[in-house]
């Protein structure tokens, strides 16, 4: 899903209206790109997961920041939250007493609603970066040719992925 709609992506260019399959196909990739660098989708869900045994009193779940836990079960029995184990919105679940030494598995809620405005704001920069230039041109010179690009095709740029930083799922 990606983080912005087509009607956002024609605001944010200042159009009146786009191609909405151009604009979803631009958007869906942007949002990618993103998830692609941060290892995780930001949406919010809910989620099943079956984690290994650490042998620990703390298991990372694979998505954050986590909202809600609906269940944990550990060899059929449902675990009770507070008596047996904690969680954090960081994406840890802590066992109370003891060690996880069996497989876990977990239902939880993880992501952001809505999307942060920094992360659409860059999607949205992203999408638009080359629509109305395909090749994202900057400048050109004849004489002895040459040229200046915005964006090498659709990519994240070192500042970018300094803003999605606080979003990895690589904590």
């Amino acid at each position: 899903m990606a983080y912005a709609t087509a009607a956002e992506l024609a605001s944010w260019m200042g159009l009146p209206s786009v191609d909405e399959t151009r604009a979803d196909l631009k958007l869906d990739a942007a949002t990618g790109l993103v998830e692609d660098d941060i290892g995780q989708s930001l949406v919010s869900s809910t989620d099943t997961v079956e984690l290994t045994p650490t042998y620990t009193r703390t298991l990372v779940l694979p998505r954050w920041p986590v909202t809600a836990i609906t269940s944990v079960v550990v060899s059929g029995e449902t675990l009770v939250e507070g008596t047996d184990y904690t969680w954090e919105t960081a994406g840890l679940l802590i066992r109370v007493s003891g060690c996880w030494d069996e497989k876990v598995t977990v239902v939880y809620t993880a992501g952001w609603d809505p999307i942060p405005a920094s992360v659409k704001g860059l999607v949205l920069e992203v999408a638009s970066g080359s629509w109305g230039n395909v090749g994202a041109k900057k400048s050109e010179k004849i004489g002895d040719y040459s040229a200046s690009w915005v964006r090498e095709g659709m990519s994240l740029s070192t500042t970018d992925r300094k803003t999605l930083a606080r979003y990895s799922a690589n904590r």
